[in-house]
């Protein structure tokens, strides 16, 4: 099974040809079209800004050593 996710323009005459890779063999496959609107994405730059509003946000996990614990862990699986 394969899951192919393609964003493109839908023409005023509602058309839309894919091209599918030459993995998928020929033959008979089910075919699933979902149609659903792209949400603008913020760039890059800005979901640090975004993800930054949240350091520090949970005072009982602000005496920990985030990098102390993340070497415990890798330390327990070797």
């Amino acid at each position: 099974m394969y899951a192919i996710t393609l964003q493109c323009e839908i023409p005023e005459e509602r058309t839309l040809v894919v091209k599918l890779p030459d993995s998928v063999q020929p033959g008979t496959h089910e075919v699933v079209v979902i149609v659903g609107e792209v949400e603008a994405r913020p760039s890059r730059s800005g979901q640090a800004g975004a993800l930054m509003r949240f350091a520090g946000a949970i005072p009982g996990l602000a005496g920990v050593d985030g990098v102390a614990v993340q070497q415990v862990m890798r330390e327990e699986w070797q």
